[in-house]
Formats: C-alpha cells, structure tokens, sequence
C-alpha cells in the first residue's frame, strides 16, 4: 500500500525551495541528525505503550519527512499517529515496524 509513494521526491522538495539545492541539502543534514533522536523518542513511547506520546513523536516525524520530501515516511507516520488516535495497538504493531524500516531507508538513501 505505501509502496506507491516514493523514498524521497527530490522534485517536489525542489519545488517547494525554489530550485535551492543547497537548502535541500541543508534539510537533509538537519533530518538526519534530528531522526536518531525522534526514532528513539517513538520507540520509547510505543515500549511504554503511551498513546499520546505516539501520536506526538509520529506527528513530529510526519512533519520532518514532509519537510525533505521522504513521502512514504510521511505518509507512515501520518497513519501510526491516526491508528494511536484510535488506540488500535494491532496497527500501531505493523505501522510502527513498517516507519523504523522506511526512515532507515531514507536515512540510507541520504548516505548519511
């Protein structure tokens, strides 16, 4: 299902910027040097099983990865915070695995 939406568009960012490759580059570092920290936040609210602290770390992530382009991050994260909305811990399970592997494939995809 998210597999139609892409790692990163480069396109879409640029578009937003106005073609500056530099400040793209610029988010990228600031992305990557922020994820660790917002990835260990999530983990640790999902460990505890705190729904409101899941719905904030996914909306902070949803947010970051909107801001390089990283759609399919987004558009994870955007469905983790709704399923934690809901309290609905079997698609918190999957949505939860299937963002940890996505934002390390964009983490990858950055070469960082």
């Amino acid at each position: 299902m998210y597999e139609e939406f892409p790692h990163l568009d480069v396109d879409e960012s640029l578009s937003r910027l106005g073609g500056d490759h530099d400040l793209l580059q610029e988010l990228y570092a600031a992305f990557a040097e922020d994820a660790p920290k917002k990835i260990r936040d999530l983990k640790t609210a999902n460990e505890d099983h705190d729904m409101v602290q899941i719905m904030k770390r996914a909306h902070a992530i949803k947010g970051s990865a909107s801001a390089i382009g990283a759609i399919r991050s987004r558009e994870l994260a955007s469905a983790l915070e709704a399923a934690a909305r809901d309290e609905d811990a079997k698609q918190i399970k999957s949505l939860f695995a299937l963002l940890l592997a996505e934002l390390k494939a964009v983490l990858e995809r950055l070469n960082i």
